[in-house]
């Protein structure tokens, strides 16, 4: 074929992709912004705007995990995961507009308003981890968690030392981890783990010729332990040395350490990831633990994931953003 011939067709293609496109961004972004964003792009270079598309350009874990994710959903609800008692749930005397928030939320995550928690903030990193190890360290019945990134370094192997020794005391320990965050991870430490008895799994693993057209790049970036059923920590920080990745200005990574009834819906959060990544229905009513009910913190725990809309989330942050009168408190950071 001539010069001009292969001209026409990258002509014509260029021209085909961009009326094939417009249809479909324009349906599918419900938001005028990353709408025009991506039709620009395609319009300047439709067979890099349409790669590009097809790689980022939609929330999409691929149809069997999303068929899956839901169905292990129904599973999971209908097990009887661990809840609050009603007397722990509460039906805040806010005003109309804080009450819709509240509600909002449990719309998106179906988790209630829980009072009677404590609730203390850690933002340095050498004692978020020493108050984890200590807690580890005092287990008697399980150890779970639940991280983006888990390292294979000082501070990954000290954690692991962690678990090893509790696994020896006879504490069912399990560790559920991202497999592109934590890909290190499980090339190294994690082998050193199960041979010790510790459960460890991956969370999405990556397998590009089984699903093509997903999103690779949507991650499980929840950060989440569970000790006895008692203590939970979330929150910003993973288990990783603090000088990690390009920083840029003052960085803080913060996280809360909770303790009362709301500690029951952070657990199911582990349970129902563990649950869809292993197919393993944890009994929850045997990891739920006793709660001092004293606590001041009123809590309610929203999760969210790459399988849910992104939309609902964003504006229960901005509603309750708006609604705050007094303090606002971070990392308002989604989990997917």
């Amino acid at each position: 074929m001539s010069l001009a011939h292969w001209t026409e067709i990258l002509i014509v293609s260029r021209w085909l992709i961009c009326i094939v496109m417009l249809p479909t961004i324009v349906l599918r972004k419900r938001e005028p912004a990353p709408c025009l964003a991506w039709l620009a792009i395609v319009f300047l270079e439709p067979w890099l705007g349409l790669i590009a598309y097809l790689l980022i350009g939609e929330n999409r874990l691929g149809r069997r995990r999303v068929i899956e994710r839901r169905r292990s959903r129904e599973t999971f609800e209908e097990s009887g995961r661990p809840v609050v008692e009603p007397t722990h749930q509460i039906d805040p005397f806010l005003s109309q507009e804080g009450q819709i928030v509240v509600r909002m939320a449990e719309l998106i995550g179906g988790r209630p308003l829980v009072l009677g928690n404590h609730i203390h903030f850690l933002a340095d990193w050498d004692v978020t981890i020493d108050w984890l190890v200590r807690d580890i360290n005092e287990a008697r019945d399980h150890v779970h968690l639940l991280f983006y990134i888990y390292a294979d370094d000082e501070v990954g192997r000290r954690v692991a030392d962690a678990l090893v020794r509790a696994r020896r005391r006879g504490v069912a320990c399990r560790v559920l981890a991202d497999a592109v965050g934590s890909r290190r991870f499980f090339k190294r430490l994690a082998p050193m783990l199960r041979e010790e008895k510790v459960e460890v799994y991956s969370a999405l693993p990556v397998n590009p010729l089984r699903r093509p057209l997903a999103r690779l790049d949507l991650r499980n970036h929840r950060k989440l332990a569970v000790i006895d059923g008692a203590v939970a920590y979330t929150g910003s920080q993973n288990i990783i040395e603090p000088s990690y990745g390009v920083r840029v200005g003052h960085w803080i990574d913060v996280m809360a350490r909770v303790t009362g009834p709301a500690v029951a819906e952070l657990h199911a959060v582990f349970l129902e990831d563990w649950f869809h990544e292993t197919d393993e229905l944890l009994e929850p009513r045997t990891l739920t633990a006793e709660h001092d009910v004293g606590g001041p913190a009123t809590i309610q725990v929203v999760p969210t994931g790459p399988d849910l809309p992104t939309q609902p989330f964003r504006d229960l942050i901005v509603g309750a953003i708006f609604q705050a009168r007094l303090t606002i408190t971070g990392p308002l950071k989604q989990t997917d």
